[in-house]
């Protein structure tokens, strides 16, 4: 976290925080495991903030509330607080209400697949679609999985000499990448033939196992495209949607 270029960092809340350091307003920043937010606005809140006459920090005291993405339908917040020799009470941010999430599927209904497209589906672009795909099929191992549905394909693949594994990843591309920058995984959507040439999405995995002989048994995940340029016309708005297959725990709407 860092005031605007040229100010320090005094008590007070800090609004409309941006993701790039020296610009005239704050900067907030939350990165780990070689990840970190793609799009980020945020808040935060020095409570305390002391240092020494050398400038070296003695005590903090902070809050923070942070949006990973700006997507009203999709992400909630990521809050937290950071005490350092802080000596006042440090308020805790309230939890951000979780998602609802799709049922788990009946003996009847194994597989389920949901997409929406807020600006626009093929072949009626730029009308409000909620698309409940029929008749899927699911297939993969732990590196790659593929889900078929009539005109619709989706693909999901783990960085080249990787596995897919549960988590979020974010910055996924058509193709997966053998650099793993920004998750590095492969998310492709393409519907008769016609995918999204711009290459920004992510993705959570919530659940996956494969069986005996390497193939997947039980898949569960949401994921979001943005700012399709064939198919969306607004910007900032995403294609999205979750697909589940013999999950056992329910999984988190994308659109809520």
């Amino acid at each position: 976290m860092s005031a605007a270029l040229g100010r320090q960092l005094t008590p007070g809340t800090y609004a409309n925080a941006a993701a790039e350091p020296a610009t005239a307003v704050p900067t907030v920043d939350i990165y780990g495991g070689g990840q970190s937010c793609t799009v980020r606005t945020g808040s935060f809140t020095i409570i305390e903030d002391d240092v020494d006459a050398t400038g070296n920090l003695l005590d903090l005291n902070l809050t923070f509330d942070i949006k990973c993405q700006v997507n009203p339908v999709e992400d909630p917040s990521l809050v937290g607080y950071v005490r350092y020799h802080a000596s006042e009470a440090t308020p805790i941010p309230a939890i951000p209400t979780p998602p609802t999430t799709s049922t788990p599927p009946s003996a009847t209904e194994p597989i389920k697949l949901a997409v929406r497209a807020p600006d626009g589906w093929p072949p009626a672009p730029h009308k409000p679609v909620d698309l409940e795909v029929k008749d899927i099929m699911l297939t993969g191992t732990l590196s790659a999985v593929h889900i078929t549905a009539a005109d619709l394909q989706i693909a999901i693949t783990s960085i080249p000499g990787n596995t897919l594994r549960t988590g979020l990843y974010t910055d996924t591309t058509r193709h997966s990448s053998a650099s793993g920058v920004g998750g590095g995984a492969g998310l492709d959507i393409s519907v008769d033939g016609t995918d999204c040439t711009v290459q920004d999405g992510r993705m959570t995995i919530y659940e996956l196992h494969a069986d005996a002989a390497g193939n997947v048994d039980r898949f569960s995940a949401n994921f979001s495209q943005m700012e399709c340029d064939k198919w969306i016309s607004k910007p900032g708005m995403h294609l999205v949607g979750f697909v589940r297959y013999h999950a056992s725990s329910p999984t988190p709407l994308p659109w809520q």
